[in-house]
């Protein structure tokens, strides 16, 4: 939580983040019309196993399947961060640890921290397969989530640091 030596930014860069997710959910809320939940068309959920070898079998599978999908995109976008040589912003935009490593800058860290750069959105992606999110829509959320938090980090900075 310790962002640039100092631990009163980094509970203010987490507390900007909360608020933000707060109004981004204010903004993106549905209409009442489109309020009540829609079930996913295309879902078909996997008959239960019958005994309990089978169950830890399935989601042993599942979870290593999971964990070598988030790997190897952690692995390809960090790689990808540190051959290309790109601007901070660039670099943030990309994979958010790289980015909050190669600057200084406040408002860039809340930015990077709450986007979360294409890694994160490309591993969120792999879970959210099954919903009917685009994920070019899902980025939008995500970018208005970054630039809230920021306006709020910015008001702090500007009028209570």
């Amino acid at each position: 939580m310790i962002f640039l030596n100092d631990l009163v930014l980094g509970c203010v860069i987490f507390i900007c983040a909360i608020i933000g997710a707060l109004l981004n959910g204010i903004l993106w809320r549905p209409s009442k019309q489109f309020a009540q939940f829609h079930p996913v068309r295309n879902f078909n959920p996997t008959t239960p196993p019958r005994n309990f070898l089978s169950a830890f079998s399935n989601a042993l599978s599942s979870a290593t399947s999971a964990i070598v999908n988030v790997c190897g995109i952690v692995l390809f976008f960090y790689i990808a961060a540190h051959l290309m040589h790109l601007p901070s912003f660039l670099t943030g935009l990309l994979e958010m640890t790289t980015g909050v490593a190669a600057t200084t800058n406040p408002l860039l860290i809340q930015f990077f921290v709450t986007f979360g750069g294409l890694s994160v959105a490309m591993q969120q992606q792999i879970f959210m397969q099954t919903f009917q999110i685009k994920f070019y829509k899902y980025l939008l959320y995500k970018f208005t989530h970054a630039i809230l938090s920021c306006g709020l980090l910015s008001l702090y900075l500007l009028f209570l640091n």
